[in-house]
């Protein structure tokens, strides 16, 4: 785990990191979490059934306080309590991105805190899906404003002659325009 927890600082390529049933235990744990904290490309972290206890799952926290990529943690299988669930909790609330984290299945966390974090983690999704909407409306309007710029310094009167426009929402409609002044 400290060899692998050493290049991951600098690692620009990997998405996903599976390490589940890896015997990681707590120092593992640790290692690994430490160094996901700058890393800028790992979206998924599985950890399951690698005998994390409190501070494992504490250091995860800690890491999920400080990327802001990864978005999906899998932890089942590990027996830290309430105070790595917790400690996750509160990670989850500070940082949005998270948006998956399991069940916990096997883990010593108990319902009520699992029951938190699966509501937190829940309102992180539905507050991604909304930016993504409110980005693809404010994508949408910019397009057809710089359309309609387009238009009126061509001379026409509105949409019906603008060239490129595709009739639908969300299809990706690309304008490119040049204007000298």
């Amino acid at each position: 785990a400290f060899a692998l927890a050493q290049h991951l600082p600098h690692t620009e390529c990997l998405l996903s990191l599976r390490l589940a049933n890896n015997g990681l235990n707590g120092l593992g744990g640790k290692y690994i979490a430490r160094a996901l904290r700058t890393n800028s490309s790992i979206t998924h972290l599985d950890l399951s059934s690698n005998q994390l206890p409190d501070e494992a799952a504490i250091a995860i926290a800690d890491t999920i306080l400080a990327n802001q990529i990864l978005s999906t943690i899998e932890l089942n299988m590990n027996p830290f309590g309430d105070g790595g669930g917790l400690a996750l909790l509160a990670a989850v609330s500070a940082n949005h991105a998270l948006t998956s984290l399991g069940d916990l299945q096997g883990c010593g966390v108990s319902v009520k805190v699992r029951l938190q974090l699966q509501s937190r983690v829940m309102q992180n999704r539905q507050d991604e899906t909304a930016l993504i909407e409110q980005h693809n409306k404010l994508q949408i309007q910019t397009r057809g404003s710089r359309q309609l710029v387009h238009n009126r310094l061509a001379g026409t009167a509105g949409f019906e002659k603008a060239e490129g426009l595709s009739g639908g929402m969300g299809m990706g409609i690309g304008v490119s325009m040049s204007c000298v002044v």
